[in-house]
């Protein structure tokens, strides 16, 4: 990390050469005349390059995504409302062990400067893959909104049990994987979704206390605001990831020795 930021110091000192212009105007001119004889590629669909990204995504992630909703959908069919809420919200912090590593196996991998210069760079792939990924875990928090608003005829099961352990976890998963450019970082994120999982466990010890706060309007209040904070939370260190991604500056220290 040292020789990182020693890195970034030089090239802040160093001074953006003045180009020529006569140079520049004819560059652009011999450009444009070069790509006038190329046959350029077409243009693919958005929903054509999700697809062809979603093959790529580890077979452990799509394992792990049927997992927790088939275990969901089971516990719905077969037990209380009760006991499936309790699981799913012990489930809820978990997701995070697949999804934030998946995005860093570019850099885990080693395959960050082969995947830039490819068809489709290395912003345009984790680009996708974080829209295929979130549209997959929305199909799975939807699916618990769903089941706890038909159960308990409101939201505030879902927002407490399943959105904030899982918004939580994700937020911090995002800050460390930007933070710790290093393979230490999975390791980091594993015991994060393990204290996650904890804590829900000691939330349910305290149920009945959480659900009468939950009963005055001022605690649903805080309630929606603390999940408007980390969802806010967990869209600014996405964005921020692969703002770091475009910019190059995303390279573990492994790759820097």
């Amino acid at each position: 990390m040292e020789r990182i930021k020693e890195m970034e110091q030089l090239l802040k000192e160093q001074k953006k050469p003045v180009p020529d212009p006569k140079r520049v105007a004819a560059c652009k001119e011999r450009m444009m005349e070069e790509i006038s004889h190329q046959v350029i590629l077409p243009s693919r669909p958005l929903l054509v390059r999700m697809w062809e990204s979603a093959g790529y995504i580890s077979r452990w992630t799509w394992g792990g995504l049927l997992f927790f909703c088939a275990v969901g959908v089971l516990m719905a069919l077969h037990n209380s409302y009760q006991n499936t809420l309790a699981l799913c919200s012990i489930l809820a912090p978990l997701p995070g062990i697949f999804l934030v590593p998946e995005l860093a196996r570019s850099f885990s991998e080693g395959m960050w400067e082969m995947e830039q210069s490819c068809y489709y760079n290395l912003r345009e792939l984790l680009l996708l893959k974080m829209i295929v990924l979130g549209l997959a875990f929305g199909v799975l928090l939807g699916l618990g909104a769903v089941m706890t608003r038909v159960e308990s005829g409101s939201f505030v099961d879902f927002e407490l049990w399943i959105c904030l352990p899982f918004l939580a976890v994700s937020s911090l998963s995002f800050f460390l994987l930007r933070k710790i450019r290093s393979r230490q970082v999975e390791y980091g994120i594993i015991g994060i979704d393990l204290m996650g999982v904890c804590v829900v466990i000691g939330m349910w010890n305290v149920k009945d206390d959480l659900q009468r706060m939950l009963e005055s309007d001022q605690t649903a209040v805080l309630l929606f605001v603390l999940l408007a904070v980390l969802l806010g939370s967990l869209v600014m260190n996405g964005k921020k990831f692969f703002q770091c991604v475009q910019n190059g500056e995303l390279v573990w220290e492994e790759l820097m020795e």
